[in-house]
């Protein structure tokens, strides 16, 4: 994952359109992964989420790191922005990303999700002989 980038031009943002699909207005996890790919340098840059600060001045090196967030709302397409710091002699990247979200299904459980934890069970008890006692 850290072996390749998106690198923007110099002294140029780089400008994400990331996912490619549109979401749900709701609150997300996302997850931003940076590493240098050139050994031995760093690149300093503000990272925006649909024009919201997300993390400023973010420093990334060859060694690598990653921003995280919890309950960030968000609705539709997602722009992903990155921008040089004036000090930067190198332009923006990034390696990777996450954007997910935990949605409630209800409190439905169909047939065929009872018969497999049943069969797991079954198969569980037969080989390791345990009593599985949450189910009993």
């Amino acid at each position: 994952m850290f072996n390749t980038a998106f690198v923007a031009e110099q002294d140029a943002p780089l400008v994400l359109q990331w996912p490619p699909v549109a979401l749900q207005n709701d609150s997300y996890y996302v997850s931003l992964y940076f590493a240098d790919t050139l050994p031995d340098n760093s690149r300093t840059f503000d990272v925006y989420i649909n024009d919201y600060l997300f993390f400023k001045d973010l420093n990334v090196t060859s060694a690598g790191l990653s921003v995280f967030a919890t309950q960030w709302i968000l609705s539709g397409l997602t722009t992903i922005i990155l921008k040089p710091a004036s000090p930067s002699a190198l332009p923006p990247l990034i390696n990777a990303g996450e954007v997910f979200g935990l949605f409630p299904v209800g409190r439905l459980t169909y047939a065929r999700d009872g018969i497999a934890v049943a069969t797991l069970i079954a198969s569980y008890h037969f080989f390791l002989s345990v009593e599985i006692s949450w189910l009993m």
